[in-house]
């Protein structure tokens, strides 16, 4: 045998049997190599149904993402925006959550409480709009909001010059109302909020002759007889609403643009009081618990970039928080008639969230019992 052929024959040997031992060390120390190391390698986004969903803007998202960062994205879908959080705590092994869209104005306090979370900063150099920059936090950023009220079908009843509630009553059938369960939805918050707003308003007109509770009793005594049902999430409430079971339900003012757009159906009408309305700002945020954080970060500034702020707006039907996207779109006009300085103020929301758990159970009860 020649020589050098031996040589390298020999190199060749060694090389192999030193690489057969590294490998063998490491399954000795190691173990086999576990296929959810791959994973645990993936960014996990958790989000809800409707933003995770084919028709939501998730999926158009995470393909953009991943083509940006050349990285593993996944999208999971955390359950009804009112359960999510719950979700997160209960599995936090399932989930392996580095980003989380959905929570709102009102599920924060409990957010922090339950979890911990990655610093933001407050995101002075992005163009927020301005109205919503004292909604930035330390830990969570807004991606989306939208003001709320009643929806009905022009076709069916023409609401157009109503603005009070002592109209609205005087127009429409008793249990004509698809509404929300609070418990476990953040639209039915929303509305339990605007009753009590209501309700506190009346009670400081009156002065000492009656507080806000009496006053917000009352008020659900007034609404009862006109609720039709109270779903567990807005989707199936929405859907009684489109079958026709029931003649209005509580949802996003910017409802409409997404039955003109998609549909080309213009039945579908919001209706527009003088009284304050609520709106919900949706949050993002990043769990200290992230496998992924520095990814994570960049996954919440790529979803504040003007490209995707339109791809939400166009697809999560809510208007954009960064200034100037929604111009020259459907958008522009609706956004334009819900002004963020005629909305309920971020004022009441601490003294409401003070009394919100005793308010849904009130709620809940008086309506159980219609």
């Amino acid at each position: 045998m020649d020589l050098r052929f031996k040589i390298v024959f020999g190199l060749i040997a060694l090389s192999s049997a030193v690489i057969a031992w590294g490998l063998y060390r490491s399954y000795l120390i190691r173990g086999p190599v576990d296929p959810a190391w791959f994973e645990d390698h993936e960014l996990t986004v958790v989000a809800y149904p409707s933003f995770v969903s084919s028709f939501g803007p998730g999926p158009q998202i995470v393909a953009a993402f991943r083509e940006r960062c050349q990285c593993e994205v996944k999208l999971v879908n955390g359950g009804d925006t009112g359960v999510l959080l719950q979700r997160l705590l209960l599995r936090p092994d399932r989930m392996g959550a580095d980003v989380v869209l959905g929570l709102d104005q009102f599920s924060l306090a409990e957010a922090r409480e339950s979890m911990d979370w990655h610093s933001l900063g407050q995101g002075e150099w992005l163009s927020w709009k301005p109205a919503l920059q004292e909604r930035v936090e330390e830990d969570f950023w807004p991606y989306n909001w939208a003001p709320m009220t009643l929806l009905y079908k022009k076709s069916e009843q023409d609401l157009g010059e109503v603005k009070s509630w002592e109209e609205l009553f005087k127009r429409i059938e008793p249990q004509s109302l698809a509404l929300q369960d609070p418990r476990t939805s953040h639209p039915g918050s929303q509305m339990v909020y605007w009753l009590w707003s209501r309700a506190r308003q009346v009670a400081l007109e009156q002065g000492d002759e009656l507080d806000i509770d009496e006053a917000f009793v009352q008020e659900l005594n007034r609404l009862s007889p006109f609720v039709h049902s109270l779903s567990p999430s807005w989707s199936q409430s929405y859907g009684l609403f489109k079958r026709d079971q029931a003649a209005l339900t509580f949802s996003y003012a910017t409802s409409p643009v997404f039955h003109r757009v998609v549909e080309e159906d213009w039945d579908i009408e919001a209706l527009r009081l003088t009284e304050p309305h609520p709106y919900q700002v949706e949050y993002m945020g990043i769990p200290a618990s992230c496998q992924q954080c520095e990814r994570a970060k960049e996954f919440v500034l790529f979803m504040l970039e003007p490209e995707v702020q339109q791809i939400i707006m166009e697809r999560n039907f809510m208007f954009p928080v960064i200034d100037s996207v929604e111009e020259e779109t459907a958008f522009a006009e609706v956004s334009s008639q819900w002004s963020l300085q005629a909305l309920l103020g971020r004022e009441l929301e601490a003294e409401f969230l003070d009394s919100k758990e005793r308010l849904e159970k009130l709620w809940v009860e008086a309506l159980r019992r219609r």
